[in-house]
């Protein structure tokens, strides 16, 4: 078994919560079991009875019509309290191995990048840049500017490369050393 694999039930929990927190969004199954297993996070049968067991005690419910997992707010607390258990070290790949399986979950959707003029004195503008799955917004960024031409800069990067904009994006608020004190 390489080293850095969880094989404790317990941590195996943790981190499929973590990694739910991590993509703030829904997931298939399917998802999950490709960042869990491409770079061996968790040993594949404590990952199942993970799983299994997050599922029975609610923490994670799959939505009744559509093939995709959630987390709970209990699951959402439950991670908040316990992350710093996780390794640092097997969290970073699970946060690597979570953003290329979001990215490749939002190819071919739907961009918006565009930004308006606000009602305002000071001539500034918003700007809104989206990412729109076929069931839900993956990503959404509402920014007052100050000036078209910032806004015209923002948009034009964004549509240039939405993805690897999301994919820094959630680096950085993921990033428990980010945080304000």
């Amino acid at each position: 078994m390489p080293f850095g694999v969880i094989t404790d039930i317990t941590e195996a929990k943790l981190l499929i919560l973590y990694i739910f927190k991590y993509c703030g969004t829904a997931l298939p199954k399917t998802a999950l079991d490709d960042i869990v297993k491409t770079d061996e996070l968790i040993e594949h049968f404590t990952y199942c009875e993970a799983f299994s067991q997050l599922v029975e005690s609610g923490h994670v419910f799959k939505h009744p019509d559509k093939e995709l997992y959630y987390i709970n707010s209990e699951g959402e607390e439950t991670v908040n309290l316990f992350t710093k258990n996780i390794p640092f070290s097997i969290r970073e790949r699970a946060i690597k191995e979570s953003t290329i399986v979001l990215a490749r979950l939002s190819e071919g959707e739907h961009i918006v990048s565009e930004y308006a003029p606000n009602n305002d004195e000071a001539g500034s503008y918003t700007a809104v840049l989206k990412i729109i799955g076929d069931r839900e917004t993956l990503f959404e960024l509402k920014l007052w500017l100050p000036n078209k031409m910032q806004c015209e800069i923002i948009t034009t990067n964004f549509r240039e490369n939405p993805i690897g904009i999301f994919k820094e994006f959630l680096k950085l608020v993921a990033n428990e050393n980010n945080q304000g004190g």
